[in-house]
């Protein structure tokens, strides 16, 4: 059983229903599954700067015309090619102002390296914390598709909001800077 299906199953439990074996399965359950899980991990990955999701890279200087008149008409010199991994831009090395703009990264230096979140698709390299959240997090979303139950919902939302509380002291705890990582720390971890 893979670990998404698994987060599936978790989140599915929690509401008191049957599991799911594979997801491809032509139930309603495994149908609500594949629609809403890649959203809720997505949403949980944005929701903190995780140190396991932390990823640090040059970025590559777009000199198309159209990228180029983009940066300008926002105010910024020089346009970036976001990497393709990344679901969150979170800060520039050097702390220069930048600007998030589809996938670019717009800023005023020429040379740019960015601390950014990814978009880990590998379910089982999140830590115990982060699974448990997120499969809480699915089941608020399932609550009322699968059980049509408001209360359920409301029920799912407040324990994932408790756990995802957890997480995020667990992951503090794990050595993920408070704000936003020093550059040491991303350059240890390559």
């Amino acid at each position: 059983m893979t670990a998404d299906i698994a987060i599936c199953n978790m989140a599915l439990t929690a509401l008191g229903h049957e599991t799911i074996a594979a997801p491809h399965e032509r139930t309603k359950a495994a149908g609500l599954c594949r629609l809403h899980y890649h959203g809720a991990r997505r949403e949980l990955l944005e929701a903190h700067h995780w140190a396991f999701a932390t990823g640090a890279a040059d970025l590559a200087l777009v000199h198309g015309v159209a990228e180029t008149a983009t940066a300008r008409a926002l105010g910024y010199a020089f346009a970036f090619m976001r990497p393709a991994d990344c679901l969150k831009a979170r800060r520039l090395t050097d702390d220069a102002p930048f600007e998030p703009a589809g996938r670019l990264i717009l800023c005023n230096v020429d040379k740019a390296r960015l601390i950014y979140t990814r978009d880990l698709t590998e379910s089982a390299v999140f830590p115990a914390a982060f699974t448990r959240a997120l499969s809480f997090l699915l089941a608020s979303l399932l609550a009322v598709p699968l059980m049509q139950s408001q209360k359920l919902e409301r029920s799912m939302l407040e324990k994932y909001l408790s756990l995802v509380e957890a997480a995020r002291e667990t992951d503090a705890d794990q050595g993920a800077p408070a704000g936003e990582p020093s550059v040491a720390w991303i350059e240890a971890r390559r």
